[in-house]
């Protein structure tokens, strides 16, 4: 009966143990997730910052394709297609950035949902380890009645 009792402690703390360790994995995935939506958000930032420089280097191009052909770039139709040059260079910074922003929240609300698991996990420890217990302490309960 003592060993049933001694084996049913250890089977508890068994169960205990693995809870918290299943709590620090998920711990660590949060903070994998947090160190990844900060990697989204530099990246994002270096990319439109590429962006815009590619686009200024586009229109500087135009602009030179047009002096060297002699068209005035301060009017009319040259004008026109440097403006929207630059509309459409500033949609594709909006939507690098928009990308960036998407799956850094994609990242941060996972991290969310590692540390509710790490929650649960941890809150689930005591009843780990008291189940074997008191199950055993309920056929022992048994035998004497």
């Amino acid at each position: 009966m003592c060993f049933e009792i001694l084996g049913a402690v250890v089977a508890g703390i068994g169960g205990a143990v693995s809870a918290m360790g299943q709590a620090a994995g998920y711990q660590a995935q949060a903070a994998m997730h947090r160190r990844q939506a900060a990697m989204e958000r530099e990246k994002g930032s270096f990319d439109a910052m590429q962006k815009t420089t590619e686009i200024r280097k586009g229109i500087g191009e135009q602009i030179a394709g047009f002096a060297s052909n002699g068209v005035d770039v301060s009017s009319g139709s040259a004008l026109q297609i440097l403006q929207d040059t630059g509309t459409e260079g500033a949609l594709d910074v909006a939507s690098v950035r928009f990308g960036a922003r998407a799956r850094e929240d994609n990242e941060l609300y996972s991290a969310k949902i590692a540390n509710m698991n790490a929650g649960i996990a941890t809150a689930s420890a005591p009843f780990a380890f008291l189940t074997p217990i008191l199950g055993k302490a309920d056929k022992i309960k048994a035998a004497f009645a």
